[in-house]
């Protein structure tokens, strides 16, 4: 709370990183569910 001009920038980048890996996580996981054929390599991309 020392400088109130940037108070929750890297708390904000952490988080969304973090959203970001678990949710694409899960994405890939149900990627996977979905086309059991093939080897996801690259993590699918999400629909914005």
């Amino acid at each position: 709370m020392t400088e109130p001009k940037k108070p929750i920038n890297p708390i904000r980048r952490a988080w969304r990183m973090f959203r970001s890996a678990i949710t694409g996580r899960f994405v890939s996981r149900a990627y996977a569910k979905e086309h059991p054929a093939e080897t996801v390599s690259e993590r699918p991309k999400r629909k914005p």
